[in-house]
């Protein structure tokens, strides 16, 4: 007689919330991150990764990996993709427990909270360090880093959720 294995997801309600807040966290900052909106004055709006300005002659798109040798906005291009490893990694962490019996311990929760909160922490550093920049100053903040911001919010609930959860097993 072949055996059936029955998906079942984690009882807890902490997990079960972290989970949402961690996926819609994530959702939100991988929107953020590869959209090129995160400072703006119009017409001209600037990105992690592609930035759109317009000059006397005309506009035209280019890219900041190529173009922006600065190293404070290299260093925000890197922690900004260490936070979104980190918040991938502990997704998948999360996804695992959630759904494998074999994967629901206490080490699993312990480095789902490592992962978010230094995620967390990598992509608000980069904020930071975005914001603080002098030529950037005449810039509004865009709707991507705002959207980035949100998922860093989202995404330090989820770790907060599974703190609880950890704490109640």
């Amino acid at each position: 007689m072949p055996t059936t294995i029955v998906i079942q997801p984690s009882s807890s309600k902490w997990i079960n919330i972290a989970f949402g807040a961690l996926t819609l966290g994530l959702l939100l900052f991988v929107i953020g991150f590869s959209t090129n909106y995160w400072a703006v004055r119009n017409p001209n709006h600037l990105g992690l990764w592609q930035s759109h300005m317009c000059y006397r002659y005309g506009c035209r798109d280019f890219s900041n990996v190529s173009s922006n040798n600065a190293d404070w906005f290299k260093a925000c291009q890197a922690l900004e993709t260490l936070g979104l490893i980190a918040l991938l990694l502990a997704f998948i962490i999360l996804f695992l427990y959630m759904f494998v019996e074999s994967c629901r311990g206490r080490n699993a929760l312990m480095a789902i909270m490592m992962c978010t909160f230094a995620g967390v922490a990598f992509v608000i550093i980069g904020i930071i360090i975005f914001n603080t920049k002098k030529g950037y100053q005449m810039y509004n903040i865009g709707w991507s880093m705002g959207l980035a911001i949100a998922g860093a919010i989202f995404s330090f609930i989820a770790g907060i959720m599974v703190v609880m959860g950890y704490l109640g097993k």
